[in-house]
């Protein structure tokens, strides 16, 4: 459990997945990670939401969510939020 924030991480994590807080206590003064942030949503997704009936458009958006986040963690990625069609990834 992070002692920051709380959250589950895996046993092996020096970082939690979440906030970022060191697990192990042993961060180093100034020490810098690189840090990739990626949004992604799906594209013209105001015009297709319009054009459905909200529950198919939910399940659409649902999919496609499902869909980005196991790419995101075959790529060692963390979802850090899911923001209406898109998510917030973290990568590093």
């Amino acid at each position: 459990m992070c002692p920051s924030c709380g959250t589950l991480n895996e046993s092996d994590e020096h970082f939690c997945g979440h906030c970022g807080a060191s697990l192990t206590g042993k961060a180093a003064e100034g020490e810098r990670r690189q840090l990739t942030v990626l949004f992604c949503d799906l594209v013209g997704s105001t015009a297709i939401a319009g054009q459905l009936d909200p529950e198919d458009w939910r399940e659409i958006a649902a999919q496609y969510q499902r869909a980005a986040a196991e790419t995101v963690a075959r790529f060692s990625g963390h979802v850090a939020q899911y923001l209406g069609d898109g998510l917030m990834v973290y990568f590093g």
